[in-house]
C-alpha cells in the first residue's frame, strides 16, 4: 500500500472464508511499525464495515500520527474471535511526498505523441470549413483527427465508474465529443470507450485495457 504524507490513509482488512462468506465477527486491531520492525509507529482498532463486507479505518496523519515521515512501515493486523483465520496478517506500506507520486496517465499511452494540440485542432476546424469541397476521405481524416484529440483528454467525459477494494479504479466510459458544449450528453459523441483495470495494491495497476465500443 502506498499512501502520500500527511492525506488521510484508509486501511481495510478483508476476510474471505472457504465457503466465499465475510468473517463479520472477528475482533481485529492494527499496528505500524519501522521498517526494522521494532519501533512502534501507531496502533489502534478497527470495525466491521458492512457496505464493504471489511474491517475499516481512516487513519488522519494531523490527528493519530503527527510524527510521521517518509519511507517503508509494516502494516500488523491481529485478528481474534475466529477459528477461520490465522491470528496475525502482514501488509508493507509507504509513505511518500506528494512530489513523488507518478501516476501514468490512464488515456494518454494509448495514442502517438501530439507535440502541438491547439496546431492539429486549428487544422481541423480549417478542413470543417471547406467540407463541401473536399472528398469524404478528408473529412473521415477529421474524424479521425478528433478522435486522437479525444484520447488526449480534449472534450472528454469519463463517467459510469467503479472501483475495487483499494479504491482504483476499476471500469469507466470514456466519451469523445467534437462539441464541448455537449460533454456528459448523449448528444455529438463521435467515440465511445470502455477502461477496465486490476490492481492489488492502492494507487497501481497490474494491466489496463481501453476497448473501442463505437
Amino acid at each position: 500500500m502506498q499512501f502520500i504524507k500527511n492525506k488521510n490513509m484508509p486501511l481495510s482488512l478483508q476476510l474471505v472464508k472457504n465457503d466465499l462468506t465475510y468473517e463479520e465477527l472477528a475482533i481485529v486491531s492494527y499496528t505500524i511499525y519501522q521498517s526494522d520492525t521494532t519501533t512502534l509507529e501507531l496502533s489502534g482498532s478497527v470495525s466491521y464495515n458492512t457496505l464493504l463486507n471489511s474491517y475499516t479505518t481512516n487513519i488522519s496523519p494531523s490527528a493519530d500520527w503527527v510524527s510521521q515521515e517518509p519511507g517503508n512501515y509494516i502494516l500488523v493486523w491481529a485478528i481474534s474471535d475466529t477459528d477461520f483465520f490465522t491470528s496475525t496478517m502482514i501488509e508493507y506500506l509507504s509513505i511518500i511526498n506528494d512530489n513523488e507520486l507518478k501516476l501514468d496517465a490512464l488515456i494518454n499511452t494509448t495514442v502517438g505523441l501530439i507535440e502541438d494540440v491547439s496546431v492539429v485542432q486549428d487544422t481541423i476546424d480549417d478542413i470543417e470549413t471547406k467540407t463541401i469541397s473536399l472528398s469524404g476521405d478528408i473529412v473521415n481524416t477529421s474524424l479521425d483527427i478528433k478522435r486522437v484529440l479525444g484520447l488526449v483528454h480534449d472534450n472528454v467525459s469519463l463517467d459510469q465508474t467503479t472501483y475495487d477494494r483499494f479504491y482504483n479504479m476499476k471500469t469507466a466510459r470514456m466519451r469523445i465529443y467534437n462539441n464541448p458544449d455537449s460533454i456528459g450528453t448523449d448528444n455529438d459523441v463521435i467515440g465511445e470507450y470502455k477502461i477496465e483495470s486490476n490492481s492489488d495494491r492502492r494507487g497501481t495497476f497490474i494491466n489496463w485495457k481501453q476497448t473501442r465500443i463505437s
